[in-house]
């Protein structure tokens, strides 16, 4: 068996992969300078990233997310690293500090921060510009009417007033409706005349009858 697959070996049984819920790094692709493990701070820094869900690229090609640099390396030393006469903006570059923060607060931290620029970097990547752009663009103020337009007032839904009934506190009331008084008949002139005759007839026949017994009672004496 080789050395270097001892090495591969060794290797593959330092790494702890930590559960999914905390791979910070997952589905990110870094690229170190220096691109190796050789000095113990960045072997570290390697190994945390792998057990987090870095991927590690080892060449260099246009699916990596992040370049990860030696803090006391400037922008002018990766160009000449990569030789290369700028890096695409699609890439975020950041120098060793940003993995060990993200890793401290278990969360993926704004590379935009000072902290973590490369010395002598000063264009900003285009996503950079978008993220900075989108929380500083104030919001839209609404449009003043044109000079002579008439304002139309905002329709606003028409107020409900309550009920008497609903508006009462205990059961309703209800006020009795007054029944007419039915009123005493009035006799026209023709009603008159027939009632009239009845009358009199009644007092005729009453004084006979008196005079009737004042007979009867003088005869028997």
């Amino acid at each position: 068996m080789s050395a270097a697959t001892n090495k591969k070996r060794k290797r593959a049984r330092s790494l702890e992969i930590l559960p999914e819920a905390q791979q910070i790094f997952r589905g990110l692709r870094f690229y170190f300078i220096p691109n190796d493990d050789v000095g113990p701070a960045r072997k570290l820094r390697i190994k945390k990233a792998l057990e987090r869900g870095a991927k590690w690229i080892k060449e260099w090609d246009s699916e990596i997310t992040h370049v990860i640099v030696d803090k006391s390396l400037s922008y002018s030393d990766i160009l000449k690293f990569l030789k290369v006469p700028s890096i695409s903006s699609s890439i975020i570059l950041v120098n060793e500090h940003y993995p060990a923060e993200c890793i401290q607060y278990q969360m993926l931290v704004n590379p935009d921060q000072r902290l973590y620029q490369v010395q002598g970097f000063r264009e900003k990547p285009a996503q950079q510009q978008a993220r900075s752009s989108e929380t500083s663009t104030p919001k839209s103020l609404p449009r003043k009417p044109k000079k002579g337009a008439k304002h139309k007032p905002s329709q606003t839904p028409a107020r409900t007033e309550p009920s008497e009934q609903n508006s009462v506190d205990g059961p309703s009331v209800v006020e009795a409706t007054p029944q007419p008084v039915p009123e005493a008949p009035v006799l026209r002139a023709p009603e008159l005349q027939n009632r009239l005759p009845d009358a009199l007839d009644k007092a005729i026949e009453e004084t006979l009858a008196v005079k009737d017994l004042v007979g009867l009672s003088v005869g028997r004496r």
